[in-house]
């Protein structure tokens, strides 16, 4: 029932279909070993901005635009969309599956032999990225791209995925037409469809439109460039009474088991019912919501939580926080609340796969850092998770070599500090 069947074409595309039976929409999507992991100082944002292009330029092998293809897939329903993250760039379609044939083949021209982007398709589509842009980076949602940076510094995994606003704006044709040319090439890429799909047929689709993508081979050699020591990302240009703090810790990657262990122990510390929620935000009313996260890539990770609350009251806050770490680091965790947070866990995962789209994008995402991801493979080894093993983890993750911070806001930074300590 959750087999995920896997193939190769002959120019290095990985292949990966998934058949769930009865349902009545399929997802397909193509993953590029391209993100903001892959670029410097001298092009961070490119990966972004390359993707938004993708849209905008014809693919030579179609008699339309690129924008006459999308239209007609909204004619029948289908929704589509790209994605940027630190590891990969994303573009997929969802639909019926009657309307598959179209959709892999519009899928195919998003990525496959596209026309030079000119000057004019180039700065146009600059000033749509440089609003969001500006848009992101004057709101609190920027916080864990900004605790990376702490983490990571300036390096791969600290650029930040939208990209610097002076940056982008120096990014030329040149760049962006050489990184289609040398990342946007089957060996660094991935295709996933997920639906009620017959695997020979499909196959045989992804072969007709695929198989002529060709092959430049190209090697992705990226090797992670992180700096030794962690740090404090702080922006005190955020005015007013009140700041958004993170904490974060260096962690796992996709690949490593323990990120299993990591998410339970990230919900054990922040969600509901749990100790530290029911100090601060229960009965002092310290935070409205206390937010939690755990991110594997593809060679390293990042887990923590972040917060908002009036400046005058950070300090207690992270009293509690660093408190309820130390208590954890010694294991005096009761088993109840281990299998609740298990039950929760759980829940997610199988509520989390109920649609083709939310398959697909779980699917993809692991598969580009290296894994494959198996519901009863994850079912079975949440199941085994004990006590001992998240005492080992926040003992190994929970340290003050691995902390990072980041703070928005104007909260007393200097009496801040000396609290981060274990």
């Amino acid at each position: 029932m959750f087999n995920v069947l896997t193939s190769y074409l002959d120019n290095g595309l990985k292949i990966l279909l998934k058949k769930i039976p009865e349902q009545k929409t399929i997802s397909c999507g193509v993953w590029i070993n391209q993100g903001s992991k892959n670029e410097d100082s001298t092009n961070n944002g490119i990966s972004h901005l390359v993707e938004h292009l993708m849209f905008k330029t014809k693919s030579k092998n179609s008699s339309l635009s690129m924008y006459e293809n999308l239209e007609e897939l909204l004619s029948f329903g289908a929704q589509y969309n790209g994605t940027t993250t630190k590891d990969y760039t994303c573009f997929y379609i969802e639909g019926l599956s009657k309307y598959f044939n179209k959709i892999i083949e519009v899928l195919s021209y998003m990525v496959i032999d596209k026309e030079e982007i000119t000057e004019e398709v180039l700065e146009n589509e600059k000033q749509i990225v440089l609003r969001e842009a500006e848009s992101y980076l004057t709101s609190s949602s920027q916080i864990g791209e900004r605790l990376g940076q702490a983490l990571w510094g300036d390096y791969s995994y600290g650029q930040l995925t939208i990209g610097k606003l002076d940056i982008i704006k120096k990014i030329t044709t040149k760049m962006v037409n050489n990184l289609i040319k040398t990342a946007y090439v089957p060996g660094n890429s991935t295709i996933v469809v997920v639906g009620n799909l017959d695997y020979d047929d499909t196959l045989d689709k992804i072969v007709e439109y695929f198989n002529k993508w060709n092959d430049n081979l190209y090697t992705n050699n990226f090797k992670a460039i992180l700096q030794d020591n962690p740090g404090i990302y702080l922006n005190d240009n955020f005015v007013g009474d009140r700041s958004t703090i993170g904490i974060g810790f260096s962690s796992y990657s996709a690949k490593d088991s323990r990120c299993r262990y990591v998410d339970i122990l990230k919900n054990i510390l922040i969600k509901p019912g749990s100790n530290l929620f029911k100090e601060i935000r229960e009965k002092r009313g310290l935070v409205y919501s206390l937010n939690g996260f755990n991110t594997p890539l593809s060679t390293t990770g990042i887990t923590g939580l972040s917060f908002s609350a009036n400046n005058d009251n950070v300090c207690e806050i992270i009293k509690y926080i660093i408190d309820e770490i130390s208590t954890l680091k010694n294991g005096k965790i009761i088993e109840e609340m281990l299998e609740k947070m298990k039950r929760i866990k759980e829940t997610s995962l199988i509520y989390g796969l109920e649609s083709t789209s939310s398959q697909l994008k779980t699917i993809g995402s692991n598969a580009i850092c290296g894994s494959i991801f198996l519901l009863e493979e994850e079912l079975r080894e949440l199941n085994k998770i004990t006590i001992d093993d998240i005492k080992d983890v926040a003992n190994d993750l929970f340290s003050t070599e691995k902390l990072c911070m980041a703070v928005l806001g104007r909260c007393d930074i200097d009496n801040i500090i000396p609290l981060l300590e274990f």
